[in-house]
C-alpha cells in the first residue's frame, strides 16, 4: 500500500498531464501506474508530441525555463514545482524524450512518504 499526500500527487500528475496536452500535438496521451515490489509505485505520463532535446532535459526542471518552439505555453514553473513536490514526498521525477518522438515523465514514489507517519497500531504491531 502506498502512503503519501494524495493532494500533492494529484498536483504533480495534473502538471505532467497538462504539459502532455500542451505539447502533445493532439496525439494520444498515456498514463501508466506500476506497483514496484516492496518499493512504492511508478507513475508515467507519456505523449507523442514534439519532444525535448537531450541537452534540455536537466534545464526543464529549472524555474522559468521553457524550451522548444512553444515557449509561450506556460510560466516554466510546472516541472520545477512537480520535482520539488516529488522530492518532498520522498520520490523522484525523470524524463526520457527526443525531438519528434515525444516525452515520457516518470514519477516514482516510495511505499511510505517520510512525512506521513504510520498509524500507531501499525507501529506497535511491528515492534
Amino acid at each position: 500500500m502506498l502512503r503519501t499526500d494524495a493532494k500533492r500527487v494529484r498536483q504533480i500528475l495534473l502538471n505532467l498531464l497538462s504539459n502532455a496536452v500542451k505539447f502533445g500535438d493532439g496525439k494520444p496521451i498515456h498514463l501508466r501506474c506500476i506497483p514496484l515490489l516492496n518499493a512504492g509505485a511508478s507513475l508515467t505520463v507519456r505523449d507523442e508530441g514534439c519532444g525535448i532535446a537531450a541537452e534540455d532535459h536537466a534545464r526543464i526542471f529549472d524555474d522559468f525555463v521553457q524550451v522548444g518552439e512553444q515557449q509561450d505555453a506556460g510560466t516554466g514553473l510546472g516541472l520545477p514545482l512537480s520535482r520539488r513536490l516529488a522530492e518532498l514526498l520522498g520520490g523522484t521525477i525523470d524524463v526520457q524524450s527526443a525531438p519528434g518522438v515525444g516525452s515520457s515523465f516518470r514519477l516514482v514514489l516510495p511505499i511510505q512518504n517520510p512525512a506521513v507517519p504510520r498509524r500507531i497500531s501499525e507501529s506497535a504491531h511491528n515492534e
